[in-house]
């Protein structure tokens, strides 16, 4: 790219961008920014909105706040700060790296406030936890969007206050606003994590109603939200009637099995899976492993960490876990013992069932020495 632009008898605004975004597509951090240095050099009549924006998001994207703070002195300097289409680049880059005081620096300071940039500053609120303070925006907000009400319901539930999600959705449909995917898949995330069976119900006769009972990520949601509602039924009966199926979708039905007791269940849907060619993730593996320990399935588990090792997925805790967790409940002291040794990461449930894997192997006798 560089060669073709230097070749190029005269060269303007357009022409540096274009090259800057080149580079920033394809992830060349390095040259992006040296081609914005030589952008500098060559004068500063090139410089414009676009040129801000491009480099605003490269830095956000890549994690290079010392980059953007340099770019916003640049802005700042050359009179750019007051242009919507800089500040909501700005806004978004603060509060992506968790600097929310310096995004609500930026976003106060703006003379004119879109309802993206609005959007944007909730997002990095709710974020941080900020919960009044995005709850304050929201509702001054004279200009609320679809993206407005799901950034809320969705940074409601992330926040532990799925109630308050539920009712936000009650109001976002009754004030006649667009509901997308994503909307739903909040929404039904909060039925699951309050155990709310009715309500997931009533928005699932709607979602009837709607163009999405065919999209695989409410259909995944659905299934999500009634495994953890306990109603194994209603979701085998979503997952069987959902024409697409991703790994997600596999996933949350082979937990929802695993999850309720249905063990045996939730290996044959992994088998299922397997036939129709769709790859494992670590949750997903580490979930049918867990299976196997409950049903004490060494032969089986056993199968399932050869599948770890060639895949690679054996390097995730949750993976390794499981299979601590198996080769202990199935008496395989050793074999749990050495893999622990193995793990390069552990945490606390690594602990856990190293400890469960020894207690269960001891003999009466020895149960009784120890206490």
């Amino acid at each position: 790219m560089l060669n073709m632009f230097n070749t190029m008898p005269y060269r303007d605004g357009v022409s540096w961008n274009l090259l800057i975004s080149g580079y920033a597509s394809h992830g060349s951090v390095h040259e992006a920014v040296k081609v914005y240095n030589l952008m500098l050099k060559d004068g500063l009549g090139n410089l414009n909105r676009i040129t801000f924006s491009t480099m605003l998001i490269l830095s956000s994207s890549e994690g290079y706040i010392d980059l953007g703070r340099q770019i916003h002195g640049q802005i700042v300097k050359l009179g750019f700060e007051s242009y919507v289409f800089v500040g909501s680049p700005l806004v978004d880059m603060y509060a992506k790296m968790g600097l929310i005081y310096d995004a609500k620096w930026v976003f106060d300071g703006m003379t004119e406030k879109t309802v993206v940039m609005r959007n944007t500053m909730i997002t990095g609120l709710l974020r941080c936890g900020l919960v009044e303070e995005s709850k304050r925006l929201f509702c001054c907000m004279e200009e609320k969007d679809s993206i407005s009400w799901t950034t809320m319901i969705t940074g409601l539930i992330q926040n532990g206050l799925e109630r308050e999600a539920i009712n936000l959705f009650r109001e976002m449909r009754l004030g006649g606003f667009t509901i997308d995917q994503f909307t739903f898949g909040s929404v039904l995330t909060a039925c699951g994590g309050l155990l709310a069976l009715e309500e997931g119900k009533q928005i699932h006769a709607y979602i009837i109603r709607t163009d999405y009972t065919g999209n695989v990520f409410v259909g995944s949601a659905l299934v999500d939200m009634y495994c953890k509602c306990k109603n194994i039924k209603s979701a085998a009966s979503v997952f069987k009637r959902m024409t697409r199926k991703n790994v997600v979708s596999w996933t949350a039905m082979l937990v929802g099995y695993e999850q309720n007791g249905y063990s045996e269940e939730a290996v044959r849907i992994f088998c299922e899976m397997q036939r129709n060619g769709i790859e494992p993730d670590d949750f997903t593996l580490g979930s049918v492993i867990s299976s196997c320990a409950n049903l004490a399935s060494l032969e089986e588990g056993s199968q399932f960490h050869g599948r770890a090792l060639v895949s690679g997925l054996i390097s995730y805790v949750t993976v390794s876990n499981a299979l601590v967790t198996l080769y202990g409940k199935c008496g395989s002291i050793e074999d749990s013992h050495q893999l622990f040794n193995e793990m390069n990461i552990r945490d606390e449930v690594s602990w856990t069932a190293l400890v469960s894997g020894l207690s269960g192997s001891l003999t009466p006798a020895s149960k009784e020495a120890l206490d």
